[in-house]
């Protein structure tokens, strides 16, 4: 079994959870297994920055302020522009 599948990611909540799926007596982390734990820990890393750079702009449009701001004076939004 190739390492990459003996490394099980899962999200749980906000929580990435990586569990070594393998035999007890293989369960040590070694170097290979770090490597694996680093390439995965990076690649979530690499989703959060690109989700981030999406997100980030469309906060200071006006929809996302009149969307905020009918939520905290807890009204229906009043979109303009559509």
């Amino acid at each position: 079994m190739d390492l990459d599948q003996q490394l099980r990611v899962e999200m749980r909540g906000r929580e990435r959870w990586l569990t070594i799926d393998r035999e007890a007596r293989r369960n040590a982390i070694d170097g290979a297994v770090i490597e694996t734990m680093r390439k995965a820990l990076t690649a979530f890393e690499q989703s959060a920055a690109f989700a981030e750079s999406r997100i980030g702009p469309f906060a200071l449009t006006d929809h996302a302020r009149e969307g905020q701001s009918a939520l905290r004076d807890k009204r229906r939004p009043q979109w303009r522009g559509r």
